[in-house]
């Protein structure tokens, strides 16, 4: 168990009571500072041995934002182990006025890809945003039940996060 800078694979627990733990798990890096965090909806008793390899290679995805390694830094959240990210995990693409307000782009999570955006995926997409993982971790705590869901934290649930996969075809 680590704490301190998250790192590309790293597993993590987030508290979800004094009994119990969710999962989450760094996928991708942008600008060396902001993480793409999914978490998962396995949740776990903390006395419990954990399977970092078979939660992040078969849980389901509960939710997904781009955020930084804060709570880790802290010890709030615990790396639990390292393994690299599965296949297909989405990676948001978003939109970037690039120079003047009327040319918009299209770019993914890395920064690496981009093209001008089509009038459809302007309406679609969002401009690239970070949340506090707190917001993370209030969401995880909502979806069990043991927190108010707040409409802000529909755009961190996977079906609303359009992937580059979808717009770089």
């Amino acid at each position: 168990m680590r704490r301190g800078k998250l790192k590309i694979g790293d597993v993590f627990t987030i508290p979800l009571d004094t009994e119990r733990v969710g999962f989450g798990q760094a996928v991708d890096l942008f600008e060396r500072k902001c993480f793409l965090l999914v978490v998962f909806t396995a949740i776990a008793p903390v006395s419990d041995a954990i399977d970092v390899e078979g939660i992040a290679s078969s849980a389901d995805l509960s939710l997904i934002g781009s955020s930084f390694d804060a709570k880790v830094h802290v010890g709030d959240w615990t790396v639990v182990g390292n393994t690299t990210p599965r296949p297909g995990l989405p990676r948001p693409a978003y939109k970037e006025v690039v120079g003047t307000p009327d040319r918009v782009d299209v770019v993914d999570f890395s920064g690496s890809m981009r093209r001008i955006a089509t009038s459809v995926e302007i309406q679609l997409l969002t401009f690239r945003s970070m949340v506090a993982p707190v917001r993370l971790e209030n969401a995880l705590k909502a979806l069990h039940g043991l927190a108010e869901w707040h409409d802000e934290y529909d755009k961190l649930l996977p079906e609303n996060v359009v992937s580059s996969a979808r717009v770089f075809v």
